[in-house]
């Protein structure tokens, strides 16, 4: 927690900076909707009272869906678990293998007749054998000269025919889609580009424009999910394997307990969401400041400081000298994560320029032993040894703890540097 009672520092502090509830002033942006406090005036004590009861009633909700098993997180199929997913090859397999007749999925002509009917084909119009004596094969070849061309997926039921070409994330071979009209054209096929996205069609297609048939994952897993209620022998795996379909259409397969959850408490998830920002702006603008109070301090001699807002860090470093290239110990904070403002931490670094191998590698080996006491155990492209320095599990005064990680940075400069002059 923030230590607010000392004098306040130049730096935005916007606990210290907030006005108390005898001063007639706006609300700022985070101020709670629900809050006890009159229109229009603030106290920050009836606030954070306020917020910290708001989040002991979240965490005890939490605590209840997690106990019953419904805060659920993580990978949300096996398929996924395991990497496969994604796996064209793979999924068109195990999609062949749903609509087999004589799968062990233990549905029968089922999923077939769902998946005929997605096509345009009227499983009424075929004949009980000719559904369950259809074929289904997966990476048919044919060749054209002694060019190779497969198929994903190639079902024969009765007169008609099926071709099915799948992807994921792959793009298309050169004229592929062409290439597959041309050589399955005795067949007279009904041709279906499998993709993620709605309405999409093969840029490949001049010669058989307007003969594809555009498809979804998720137009497959919607179609064909009614089957899984119709028996109870139905193999598990068909509901996995559906499941995983869903997921290539960009919807969630998870059950809605989270988005409810946040929905029902928005507003205090909102500000404490806005608390991140607030305290990292501090904590960066009390490190900055720091940083400058030491540029002209004998203990950090030839102190340097960047800001780099592109890629959302400040750093500070102290130079070695007497080695070859350039050779410093860097201090890093990022203080943007990919969800937004984040206190990801600060990190050492020990830099140097890599025009030359082999002093490159004779400053790695000389100082390893010092760079692993200091907590440098990463070795990089970009760097000899890096390390994160670890925040603490609660603040006391953000100014002291810029000074105390400065302090580290000197502490590993200086140790490093011995090592390297011996």
């Amino acid at each position: 927690m923030i230590d607010t009672t000392g004098p306040p520092s130049a730096r935005h502090d916007p606990v210290a900076e907030a006005p108390s509830a005898s001063v007639g002033t706006r609300a700022p942006f985070w101020k709670h909707p629900n809050s006890s406090e009159p229109a229009g005036l603030i106290n920050p004590v009836t606030e954070m009272s306020e917020l910290s009861s708001s989040l002991d009633v979240m965490l005890a909700e939490q605590s209840a869906l997690r106990a019953d098993g419904r805060w659920l997180s993580g990978r949300p199929t096996l398929l996924s678990v395991i990497g496969v997913h994604e796996d064209e090859v793979k999924l068109c397999r195990a999609l062949a293998w749903l609509i087999s007749p004589d799968g062990f999925h233990r549905a029968g002509t089922a999923f077939l007749e769902r998946f005929l009917a997605l096509v345009g084909i009227e499983p009424a119009s075929l004949s009980r054998d000719e559904l369950s004596g259809a074929q289904v094969l997966v990476e048919e070849a044919r060749f054209e000269g002694n060019k190779e061309t497969r198929a994903d997926i190639v079902v024969r039921v009765g007169a008609r025919m099926i071709l099915v070409e799948a992807k994921i994330r792959a793009g298309e071979q050169n004229k592929q889609a062409d290439r597959l009209a041309r050589l399955w054209a005795n067949g007279s096929p009904t041709l279906v580009f499998l993709t993620p996205h709605a309405g999409r069609l093969p840029h490949t297609a001049k010669q058989s424009q307007g003969q594809w048939l555009p498809l979804t994952w998720e137009q497959i897993s919607q179609s064909l999910w009614p089957v899984l209620a119709e028996s109870l022998e139905i193999a598990p795996g068909a509901k996995e394997l559906l499941t995983t379909f869903k997921l290539h259409g960009g919807s969630t397969v998870l059950d809605d307990t989270k988005v409810k959850f946040y929905f029902q408490h928005r507003h205090d998830i909102d500000e404490l969401a806005s608390l991140r920002t607030l305290a990292v702006r501090a904590v960066i603008d009390a490190f900055s400041a720091a940083t400058e109070a030491r540029l002209s301090d004998d203990e950090y001699p030839g102190l340097s400081a960047t800001t780099n807002p592109h890629a959302a860090k400040e750093s500070a470093t102290l130079p070695i000298s007497g080695v070859h290239g350039v050779i410093g110990v860097t201090l890093d904070w990022r203080h943007v994560g990919a969800s937004g403002p984040a206190i990801q931490g600060p990190t050492l670094a020990l830099l140097t320029d890599r025009s030359d191998r082999k002093t490159y590698a004779d400053i790695r080996e000389k100082t390893k032993p010092s760079a692993m006491a200091h907590g440098l155990t990463k070795e990089g492209l970009q760097y000899i040894w890096r390390g994160e320095v670890s925040l603490p599990a609660e603040f006391g005064n953000v100014d002291e703890y810029a000074m105390s990680v400065l302090a580290r940075l000197r502490d590993t400069w200086a140790a490093l540097s011995t090592q390297l002059a011996d």
